[in-house]
């Protein structure tokens, strides 16, 4: 019986992955595809609009170094610009890599992108505001986005962002993404 104790213990050391590695960066932020932002713990409004169509686009990429497509819709108007990301990875299992996100050479944030479901397609990415708050965001291909199944994103995202009141991007007119 201890034995078998002892294998099971051990066992269930081995089935946590840790963060994600670069390859789950990879494999999500892969060429061309449309990466919708589905949920995020905070609101924006953009001339008094909830912006809908939150999406990135994945224009290319050089080892470490993203070039992205991102654009949202707010009331009649849709916006788009360019934001360059570069991945830092970290050495150690249980910290996730780092995205630096520059938009138009001047404005940057950091992301932490804690969780990849290949299975689901999704991915829960943070940062930390101004006021030292960390903000979560839930994001999944476009072809993805059914608001019914993330995978064990929903689970992350909650996790990172315990007790937070989750708001839910509209994505029902979006087919002029492309």
């Amino acid at each position: 019986a201890r034995i078998i104790a002892l294998f099971g213990i051990a066992a269930a050391d081995f089935d946590y992955r840790g963060r994600p590695t670069y390859q789950d960066v990879l494999q999500f932020y892969r060429d061309g595809e449309i990466i919708y932002l589905l949920k995020r713990t905070y609101i924006v409004k953009v001339d008094g609009d909830h912006p809908t169509c939150v999406y990135n686009k994945v224009k290319s990429h050089l080892s470490l170094t993203f070039t992205l497509e991102q654009g949202y819709t707010a009331g009649s108007k849709h916006y788009t610009y360019e934001v360059k990301s570069t991945t830092t990875l970290e050495s150690r299992i249980d910290v996730a890599p780092m995205l630096s996100m520059v938009k138009n050479k001047t404005t940057a944030r950091n992301y932490r992108f804690h969780f990849h479901d290949p299975e689901a397609h999704c991915a829960v990415l943070t940062f930390t505001d101004y006021s030292g708050t960390t903000r979560c965001e839930l994001h999944t291909w476009k072809d993805y986005a059914s608001y019914k199944h993330y995978g064990n994103c929903q689970e992350e995202y909650e996790y990172q962002c315990p007790g937070r009141e989750s708001h839910s991007i509209n994505l029902k007119y979006c087919s002029h993404i492309k």
